[in-house]
């Protein structure tokens, strides 16, 4: 059986959407969580028009905002009675083999943390903007090889609704992470990860839906990345040892991301914030940058240096 959690905030226009594709799978054993984070829309009344359907088991309305999605994915996890989870966010869909696929290998394989396909990412017009990608049609790897080559520099999971995950793997979680507004989801699933191994579908079975709505075009423009995603660079350095050729392949990785991400940065002020958690990652990061004629600021400068040598790594 798999618990689908459905976190919803202000997506009314999308929900019927979502939750018909989820009661359109072809696995059907599952039940469905649906989360309401105290809409201002009319979500609330589109969720109860399922108060009665034999496959929703909790519908829970907050009183207040809890400010989080990673607050509420914590809460449906609480709620979910089955091991295997799926947390469907509101404004996607699916292709109705998702959980088929995705669930198979789970059950197969016990060693198995994390079941995720790739996504293709869509406007309102229905134009692919991006996509994911596969080498493998169908791949396992060991959690802690997946962690070292495609989560050091940015989140290989990037729309929860592409993952199917085990409960019993997160019981000695770190949930700090709820308390971030950007990269909580990537800090969970790099510790889930390392709890086993990683299942990888090639196909294309999720839909990321891109709207004006969503919460990364405001992240981006406060460098939300960077400014909360080196805590978890630095959490992987501490408990994975990564090769060192592979490892300055993903600095370079993310430095190209740090220009990538940069033109789209509300100021200047947030340029620096970006850049000085850049220098607590790893030094080489603005070294990388300088050589690209982009120079750091002084005191971006003068952070590297007083962090590599409390850490005793300058004279």
């Amino acid at each position: 059986m798999v618990s689908v959690i459905v976190p919803n905030y202000n997506h009314a226009a999308y929900l019927e959407r979502r939750i018909n594709s989820i009661l359109n799978q072809t696995y059907q054993y599952f039940e469905i969580i649906l989360l309401d984070d105290y809409s201002n829309d009319n979500s609330q009344s589109i969720l109860a028009k399922y108060k009665n359907h034999p496959k929703v088991s909790h519908i829970v309305l907050n009183e207040f905002n809890s400010g989080s999605t990673f607050k509420q994915w914590q809460k449906g996890i609480e709620l979910a009675s089955a091991d295997l989870i799926w947390i469907a966010e509101s404004d996607d869909w699916a292709e109705p083999t998702l959980l088929e696929e995705l669930v198979s290998p789970l059950l197969d394989n016990p060693d198995i943390s994390i079941s995720f396909c790739q996504t293709l990412c869509v406007n309102s017009d229905n134009n692919i903007l991006y996509r994911t990608e596969s080498n493998f049609l169908l791949h396992t790897i060991h959690g802690n090889k997946f962690v070292s080559e495609r989560m050091f520099y940015g989140n290989s999971i990037m729309n929860a609704s592409m993952a199917v995950f085990r409960k019993s793997q997160i019981e000695n979680f770190d949930w700090n992470f709820t308390s971030m507004r950007f990269c909580g989801d990537w800090f969970f699933w790099v510790q889930l990860a390392l709890t086993g191994s990683v299942f990888e579908s090639g196909k294309y079975l999720n839909y990321f839906f891109k709207h004006g709505k969503d919460v990364t075009s405001k992240a981006v423009s406060q460098g939300l990345f960077f400014k909360e995603g080196y805590k978890i660079m630095l959490f992987i350095k501490k408990n994975v040892s990564i090769e060192t050729d592979k490892y300055f392949i993903n600095l370079e990785r993310l430095v190209d991301y740090y220009f990538e991400q940069k033109k789209f940065f509300a100021d200047e002020h947030t340029d620096k914030e970006v850049l000085e958690c850049l220098a607590l990652v790893d030094q080489n990061t603005i070294k990388l940058i300088q050589k690209r004629n982009y120079k750091p600021s002084k005191s971006v400068q003068l952070i590297s240096k007083l962090f590599y040598l409390a850490k005793g790594k300058l004279n």
